[in-house]
């Protein structure tokens, strides 16, 4: 049995009905996804906002695995096994 996809009639940021222009699957006209899309670069390019902090906040928790894998292989083995 296939996956249904839901495709959205309206536009979430303006509202724009899916007979007046295309609705993407984010549910975002093109000029509203633009726009958002424009808005969320400049706030990469300038390090503040609330899309900066998603970004970093997802690359933090990205790098955790390997920072504590390079964590484990500073520490001397007789380290490791008396923490085991």
């Amino acid at each position: 049995m296939g996956r249904s996809h839901f495709h959205p009639s309206f536009c979430k940021d303006c509202g724009a009905t899916n007979e007046e222009t295309h609705i993407s699957q984010t549910g975002l006209c093109f000029g509203c996804g633009l726009e958002r899309r424009l808005a969320n670069n400049e706030q990469l390019e300038n390090g503040s906002g609330p899309f900066y902090e998603h970004w970093l906040r997802r690359s933090y928790l990205a790098m955790r695995p390997r920072l504590l894998a390079l964590d484990a292989s500073q520490r001397s083995p007789r380290e490791v096994e008396s923490e085991a």
